[in-house]
């Protein structure tokens, strides 16, 4: 029994660090994501003209778009199973930071605009995980912690890529980019939360009908016994 118990809580902490792990990778690009815009302007200023209202609309549509994200996400994470939305939560950032990266100077469309686009949609996942993360996370202050990785990292990439002479188109369009990879590489395993969480509430809802079918046989068999008896009063 000891030996089982042991096997049992190996297994309890694996799980733990897993989605301790997996969570705390979404914060890290959070926080990159949301600190990444001001040294990425700077840079793009040295390539496209750049008014104050271009800064300001810019680096506030990503929190709309987060403040959105948190209160539609937070609905939909007490709708649908969690595992799930943050699935798409994941996606919605991953899109938003690749986006970003891929925009490009036009007369119809400035770069800005199409940047402000992305933030926007890039900003509704980063709030959705907010929410979701708190849900989900075994140990929430680890994961919540991991902001200050991101925030730090944010310019320390900026910084690396001009010292090492990339080109400052380069530098803004891979810093934003870079923003995506801990959630990229942590997809499948949310994927994987999804497939866990699937197959618990499936073997639950199994038990919970065998429970409930062997309740009903069981307040059921003194009606019978009771019935059986009386039939037999009657005869004799």
């Amino acid at each position: 029994s000891d030996f089982m118990f042991s096997q049992r809580a190996r297994r309890g902490l694996v799980a733990i660090m897993y989605n301790t792990f997996v969570t705390s990778a979404g914060f890290v690009s959070d926080a990159y994501d949301l600190f990444i815009i001001n040294p990425v302007l700077v840079t793009m200023k040295q390539q496209y003209d750049q008014t104050d209202s271009d800064r300001s609309l810019i680096s506030s549509m990503a929190l709309w778009g987060a403040v959105l994200g948190q209160l539609l996400f937070g609905f939909l994470g007490d709708m649908l199973p969690r595992p799930k939305v943050f699935v798409v939560s994941g996606t919605l950032t991953t899109l938003g930071a690749i986006g970003s990266a891929l925009c490009f100077d036009s007369p119809a469309f400035s770069i800005y605009h199409q940047l402000a686009i992305f933030r926007f949609l890039l900003g509704v996942g980063v709030g959705a995980e907010y929410p979701l993360t708190a849900a989900l996370s075994h140990n929430r202050s680890v994961v919540f912690s991991m902001q200050g990785v991101g925030s730090v990292l944010a310019p320390t990439v900026v910084v690396c890529l001009l010292a090492a002479g990339v080109s400052y188109e380069a530098t803004w369009r891979v810093s934003l980019a870079v923003g995506c990879l801990p959630v990229v590489a942590t997809m499948v395993s949310r994927y994987r939360m999804v497939v866990a969480t699937t197959t618990t509430t499936t073997t639950t809802t199994t038990t919970t009908t065998k429970i409930a079918t062997i309740g009903a046989t069981l307040s059921d068999a003194p009606s019978k016994v009771n019935g059986t008896t009386n039939a037999t009063a009657h005869a004799v």
